[in-house]
C-alpha cells in the first residue's frame, strides 16, 4: 500500500467488501451513490445486484461516449444536454 492508498469496506446489496483506493471520500462517496442507485430496488440474489450495477454503468459510459461523439461532430454546440 502507498501513502495515499487506504482500505475502506463498501456495502453493495447485503454483503461487504474490502478494497483498497486512493479516491478521497468525497469521490468515493458519489461512486458508492451511483452503486446504491443502480441495485436500489433490484430484487433477487447478490449476482443480480452486482450485474444491475454492472448494466447501469455500463448504459451511463455508452451516454456520456455518445454525447461525446456529437459534441466531436459538431464543435459549435457547447451544450451537453
Amino acid at each position: 500500500m502507498t501513502e495515499k492508498d487506504r482500505e475502506v469496506t463498501i456495502t453493495v446489496g447485503d454483503r461487504n467488501y474490502t478494497i483498497r483506493t486512493f479516491l478521497d471520500e468525497t469521490v468515493l462517496n458519489r461512486i458508492l451513490e451511483n452503486v446504491e442507485d443502480a441495485v436500489m430496488g433490484c430484487t433477487g440474489d447478490q449476482e443480480k445486484r452486482l450485474l444491475a450495477a454492472c448494466l447501469d454503468l455500463s448504459y451511463r459510459l455508452d451516454s456520456i461516449n455518445s454525447q461525446l461523439k456529437t459534441l466531436q461532430k459538431h464543435p459549435e454546440r457547447d451544450d451537453i444536454s
